[in-house]
């Protein structure tokens, strides 16, 4: 009998034990995920609000053509706020987006000032993920930014097993290249997406 009330006890120990650490384990995770929370919104609030004034500026600054207005200081205070992967992601979203509303020197501006404040290259090392959707949104962000030159990054996709990666580099294709039909000559199968 007293073997029995001595595994039993153990067992209880134990299973509290267990469960105890779960709790700490799961506490843990959510204050970890309240503080990332807070963290964000800290950033975002402090940051973007400046970066989009910025941005504003700059489209507004080079359409009225100021002569007391010095493009490169817009640009490197610019670049100054650019200070996480995040920042510089949220700025790139929000061009993509005017991108689609702005035409004519409004939207050669727009990429102009995604070229000089190197984003191209953000893009670029998206290339370079494991991630096939982080890819896709690297192709589209050179898509859509109409970055002519860096359409043969887009080759070594167009056999991907990932069906969407595939499209995307398609599409970044015959958005970019110059002669886009020649590259789906040797396609092993139709282009029917």
């Amino acid at each position: 009998m007293n073997n029995t009330n001595d595994i039993s006890a153990l067992f209880i120990s134990l299973f509290t034990n267990v469960f105890m650490t779960l709790t700490m384990i799961c506490f843990i995770a959510i204050i970890y995920n309240k503080v990332k929370q807070y963290k964000t919104r800290f950033i975002k609030e402090k940051y973007w609000t400046k970066v989009q004034n910025h941005l504003a500026q700059i489209l507004i600054q080079s359409l009225e053509q100021d002569e007391n207005w010095d493009y490169q200081k817009s640009i490197r205070v610019l670049e100054k706020s650019l200070k996480s992967k995040m920042i510089k992601q949220w700025l790139v979203d929000e061009m993509l987006s005017q991108q689609e509303n702005l035409t004519g020197e409004a939207q050669q501006t727009l990429m102009k000032v995604y070229k000089d404040l190197n984003l191209r290259a953000f893009s670029l090392k998206k290339l370079k993920s494991r991630n096939g959707f982080k890819i896709a949104q690297g192709i589209k962000e050179l898509e859509q930014m109409r970055q002519f030159e860096c359409y043969t990054h887009f080759f070594r996709f167009l056999h991907s097993s990932n069906k969407d990666l595939r499209k995307s580099a398609r599409i970044g294709l015959t958005a970019l290249a110059p002669n886009p039909i020649s590259y789906f000559s040797d396609l092993s199968e139709e282009l029917n997406e």
